[in-house]
């Protein structure tokens, strides 16, 4: 059995990572999903949250992802997400004013009213994003 397996993060902007990786941690539909080599074959949607992983050399790396969707494959594990982001590209401003945006617009509003889904879970996204900060 191999020791690593092929990570690949990508976005519709083009691939953000890909490498060689002891183990994976992402946030599936039903929960965080740990990833080491060997692990069984699946494929879930993703939700907005932090994707950590070891690389080969065991140095942590973590980036935020929005949602999107894993594959886990022999020993390949491809995650494909809307926008991800490393620590170092977050801005806390930036960050800051599109919570306090999103909130302003989810207040007052329901489960069912349009848009309510997709901004609620972007307000996670960027959340996530200011707990890396």
């Amino acid at each position: 059995m191999s020791e690593v397996i092929k990570l690949s993060i990508v976005t519709p902007i083009g691939m953000i990572y890909s490498g060689d990786v002891k183990e994976v941690y992402a946030n599936a539909a039903n929960g965080e999903i740990g990833v080491l080599p060997g692990h069984v074959p699946f494929i879930s949607t993703t939700e907005p949250g932090i994707i950590r992983f070891a690389d080969s050399e065991n140095k942590e790396n973590y980036f935020v992802a929005s949602i999107g969707f894993i594959q886990v494959d022999d020993d390949n594990v491809k995650i494909l997400v809307e926008d991800a982001k490393a620590p170092n590209e977050l801005e806390s401003s930036v960050i800051e004013s599109k919570i306090s945006e999103l909130n302003t617009f989810l207040s007052g509003k329901g489960l069912n009213d349009e848009g309510y889904e997709k901004s609620s879970k972007e307000l996670k996204y960027y959340s996530k994003m200011l707990e890396m900060k």
